[in-house]
């Protein structure tokens, strides 16, 4: 299953036979050609391990803590994310990093303003869901807020309840 060879462009691990073909299209499939063909398309790569990042991320913030929902998602998202979209997508950052580049003056660095990209690809979902969850636990704590003040006003609520009655309890 191991094969070293040099950046000719043969296969550097042959995984990609695994599959028979039938996965080709997916991501899992492109992933399996990319690290087939390492020494030449290491850019491919890096740009499958950005979007594999982000399948995590997704999977992890829809998943919860249940590690099965979190695998699950996860598999499913691998499988039907297609391998031409993570193409479009190295595209769009190379594309980006050249005119980055290009507008700084430094033409020489592309490749580094390419990393870069995909290492910002990789750390943007993880902090978008963080900002989410957040943002959620803001929003129940001013409910929570909310259901104080209504009750402080003379409404009882049900979550405030069973302390209303444990309070009148010690009071006696």
């Amino acid at each position: 299953v191991f094969r070293s060879t040099g950046s000719q462009g043969r296969p550097f691990f042959c995984c990609h036979r695994m599959f028979g073909g039938y996965l080709d299209w997916t991501m899992l499939g492109g992933l399996a050609k990319a690290i087939d063909l390492w020494p030449a398309s290491q850019y491919h790569l890096l740009i499958y391990v950005a979007v594999l990042n982000a399948v995590f991320a997704v999977a992890k913030h829809f998943g919860g803590k249940q590690g099965g929902r979190i695998i699950g998602i996860a598999w499913f998202l691998v499988l039907c994310i297609p391998a031409e979209s993570v193409l479009t997508l190295h595209t769009f950052a190379m594309h980006f990093a050249h005119q980055m580049c290009a507008a700084v003056g430094m033409p020489q660095h592309e490749q580094t303003a390419f990393t870069i990209t995909a290492c910002a690809m990789m750390w943007v979902p993880w902090r978008s869901f963080q900002n989410l969850t957040a943002m959620d636990a803001v929003s129940e704590l001013s409910a929570r807020q909310e259901t104080v003040t209504k009750n402080a006003s003379g409404h009882v609520a049900s979550d405030n309840a069973a302390t209303k009655v444990n309070e009148t309890k010690k009071g006696k």
